[in-house]
């Protein structure tokens, strides 16, 4: 099934959601997940980055939260591409953030690929660099 363009803008939401929101207490980040994610999302470290899990459903969507940005602060996404690719929604994006009380700047590229359904981010699979996440998406075509 097609992604359409309203699809695509609801993941760019996401993204500019998450830049812009405090997310320090359970209650954004479960408010933050209800906005975006389907009830059910399922969540996968398809490149076991960084640690090999997989997650489904907001209890999930809290627990990847926690072990992914929890020993970060000032994270935040730049979208360096966002469109359909096969079936999904593709995002290559540059992360950056800081270890909590330090100062030094970490930087990392990511692709996510995501799965819609009724409007919403039903699944996403998290790839270190760009080109497996590009890969895997067309292969969905």
């Amino acid at each position: 099934m097609a992604v359409s363009d309203k699809d695509v803008e609801h993941v760019r939401g996401a993204f500019e959601s998450f830049n812009t929101t405090a997310r320090e207490d359970e209650a954004s980040i479960r408010a933050h997940h209800a906005r975006w994610y389907d009830p059910d999302v399922e969540i996968v470290n398809a490149d076991d980055w960084p640690i090999p899990a997989s997650y489904r459903g907001t209890e999930g969507y809290v627990r990847w939260y926690r072990e992914n940005y929890g020993p970060y602060e000032d994270v935040r996404y730049a979208v360096d591409f966002l469109d359909a690719v096969g079936d999904r929604v593709v995002a290559l994006v540059t992360i950056t953030g800081r270890p909590r009380g330090e100062e030094t700047e970490l930087e990392v590229q990511l692709g996510l690929v995501y799965g819609m359904r009724g409007g919403r981010i039903a699944r996403v699979e998290l790839y270190l660099g760009h080109e497996r996440a590009l890969r895997a998406a067309q292969a969905t075509a």
